[in-house]
């Protein structure tokens, strides 16, 4: 639970000291005066009405970020946190993954069901997939009418890449593609569609095979 503070400590340094933040629910509309708990490694902030991602800068130890259900259509104002492992941004407004640049650390993006506007389609911009390709295990971007997932083929070391319910037409194109040997798994395109293709890497990391399985009807 939330730390308490102690009857000898000041307001400013029981803050400083302070591992995590909640303030999930709040109907918070922008981040400000994060200076006062500097040191928090996870921040709770789900469920609120946050439009922008900013002013997290001086989060500089924060590895946790936890945003999901929010007004976010874009993720600009994450790279300033090298050393963020995990970030949860479902249920946003989000059309692109993008600015990611410099997020060196980041292990986990969870994505899934983006709250898009008809004719919108959740994209991945190819240079930020190539930088995620450091360090990305896993991707889940379910329920986002993902139609092109063709970059995610920089995800080098991917364990995991959920991309269930998208409009993906056909997961095989990822074969034909010269990065296709690096894309370990990709899980589960549509639990609706009977092409359901799973991928897995073959021995030393070789040629990527799929499997073609029929749903029982």
């Amino acid at each position: 639970g939330q730390a308490r503070q102690r009857k000898d400590a000041s307001t400013s340094d029981f803050m400083e000291r302070l591992p995590h933040m909640t303030l999930d629910n709040k109907g918070i509309t922008r981040i400000s005066n994060m200076g006062l708990c500097r040191n928090i490694r996870v921040l709770y902030l789900y469920n609120n009405r946050i439009r922008r991602l900013a002013n997290l800068q001086v989060l500089q130890h924060l590895t946790h970020l936890y945003v999901q259900g929010n007004e976010l259509t874009t993720l600009n104002g994450i790279g300033c946190l090298p050393n963020l492992l995990k970030l949860y941004a479902d249920g946003n407004r989000l059309r692109a993954v993008s600015g990611l640049y410099d997020c060196i650390a980041l292990e986990e993006l969870h994505i899934g069901a983006q709250r898009l506007a008809p004719g919108e389609a959740l994209t991945f911009e190819p240079a930020c997939m190539q930088c995620l390709g450091e360090s990305l295990r896993v991707l889940i971007a379910n329920k986002c009418r993902i139609g092109d997932p063709t970059p995610l083929a920089y995800l080098a070391l991917a364990e995991k890449i959920d991309i269930t319910d998208n409009h993906v037409i056909d997961v095989q194109d990822l074969e034909v593609r010269p990065l296709r040997r690096r894309v370990p798994f990709i899980v589960r395109k549509s639990l609706q569609d009977p092409r359901i293709c799973i991928f897995r890497s073959g021995p030393g990391w070789g040629p990527v095979s799929y499997t073609h399985l029929t749903l029982p009807t």
